[in-house]
């Protein structure tokens, strides 16, 4: 599990705390309960099969809350995840 720091979440109360990390970051704040929403950037670069968002299979849903394209094609994925 990666080091998910609570003195952070503390700092943090009831504001967002923004994490910057790869599919192991994602997948232990989920197992963790301590994701409810992604903001995801997706860069069209082709990769062969793809890379995965998450490490492991979550056990949460996850609902598209907006998008916003960009003038180099990439684009913003908001989403809330389901508790």
């Amino acid at each position: 599990m990666a080091d998910i720091h609570p003195e952070m979440v503390a700092a943090a109360g009831d504001r967002d705390l923004w994490v910057v990390g790869g599919g192991p970051v994602a997948s232990d704040l989920v197992d963790a309960s301590l994701l409810d929403e992604l903001d995801l950037t997706v860069v069209p670069v082709v990769l062969g099969s793809g890379k995965p968002l998450f490490s492991r299979p979550i056990d949460r849903a996850m609902t598209l809350l907006g998008s916003r394209p960009f003038a180099n094609g990439m684009i913003e994925l908001r989403f809330s995840l389901t508790p």
